[in-house]
């Protein structure tokens, strides 16, 4: 019998190594493609975000408003001040 081998040739292909670790894959069929990400929201968690974004943009508005009101009410007592010491003068100039 001879001692006959089989010569094993290896072959390299530019696909990478499905199981390696070394960088993420650039194949969109990939796993790394189709499982959500560790950061990823789920539906939930991004309509409770969007619920609170529509709340915090409804206290925006409501202070807005608080904010003018305010505005014009410090106008207005600032007018009423200055009748007030339009009066006390002209008081002081009618009683001498």
């Amino acid at each position: 019998m001879s001692d006959v081998r089989k010569s094993h040739s290896r072959k390299t292909s530019s696909r990478t190594n499905p199981n390696s670790n070394s960088d993420f894959s650039s194949n969109p069929n990939s796993d790394h493609f189709n499982r959500p990400q560790a950061t990823d929201f789920t539906t939930k968690q991004h309509l409770r975000l969007r619920a609170g974004d529509l709340r915090l943009a409804r206290i925006q508005i409501s202070l807005s408003k608080l904010q003018h009101e305010m505005e014009q009410s410090g106008k207005q007592i600032a007018a009423l001040c200055q009748d007030v010491k339009m009066d006390k003068n002209l008081d002081k100039v009618l009683l001498q």
